[in-house]
């Protein structure tokens, strides 16, 4: 007699298809957990890697500091290695702490306008950026800028680098009212766009796409700093006449 099968073959009441499809979700749920804990530890080890750095980084750079003096340019590679650790740790207060004596030891030994010093200031602004200190990015801005124009001449191309994050600066601040000096943005950003159209008169051919760049902007903040010296100036004197025709109005007799 010939058998035919009209139901699929079962184990324990459940299809055997279904239960190689439960083993299946079992075993990838187990993978899934032993990924995830492998990662956890991965991330705990990186962690405690970092604050193993972090202390080792410290304690050489307090031993360079009674050992080879606070000054000793041989300190100056330790506190911005520091520096870079901190930052990776999102400690940017402390990162600027050291940031700032690595400036001083670049000072004492490079001279006050020592060039090596942007790269340093670069690290220090995005580190007050990341805080949102804005205030504290605008003067390191506004040191940038005395510094380069001490230190380059107008044909090298290092000053106009550092000119276009300037000027880029105080046209961000100024579109996205990051500090209370807005019209003071505008006109720093117009000076600056101005020293970047003499770099380029002196170092690029006229039909460089830069020049058209730089003189749209140009036109653009002064036209704005004009409509803003017209609105004080239209307030001027609405409040002068307000004030004189008050005095000789007869009504107020």
């Amino acid at each position: 007699m010939r058998m035919t099968h009209s139901k699929s073959l079962k184990v324990s009441g459940r299809p055997w298809h279904s239960k190689i499809a439960i083993f299946a979700l079992l075993g990838l749920a187990l993978l899934a957990k032993w990924s995830q804990a492998q990662s956890t530890g991965s991330i705990a080890s990186e962690t405690l890697s970092l604050d193993t750095v972090l202390l080792n980084q410290k304690l050489m750079v307090a031993e360079s500091k009674s050992e080879m003096g606070v000054y000793d340019p041989r300190r100056l590679n330790l506190l911005i290695e520091l520096a870079a650790t901190q930052q990776e740790i999102e400690d940017y207060v402390g990162a600027n702490v050291t940031l700032q004596e690595a400036l001083q030891v670049t000072r004492i030994n490079d001279g006050l306008y020592a060039p090596n010093q942007l790269a340093i200031l670069d690290s220090i602004i995005a580190n007050e950026a990341s805080l949102e200190n804005w205030p504290a990015v605008d003067n390191h801005y506004e040191f940038m800028l005395h510094l380069l124009l001490r230190t380059y001449s107008l044909e090298d191309t290092e000053l106009e680098i550092g000119l276009a994050k300037v000027s880029s600066w105080h046209v961000s601040a100024f579109n996205n009212e990051l500090t209370n000096r807005s019209l003071e943005h505008l006109r720093q950003g117009n000076k600056v766009f101005h020293y970047r159209l003499q770099i380029a008169e002196q170092t690029l051919e006229e039909d460089d796409p830069t020049f058209s760049f730089l003189r749209r902007n140009i036109a653009a903040v002064e036209e704005h700093l004009d409509q803003v010296s017209r609105e004080a100036a239209a307030k001027s004197n609405t409040s002068t006449r307000s004030g004189g025709g008050g005095g000789g109005n007869p009504d107020g007799c």
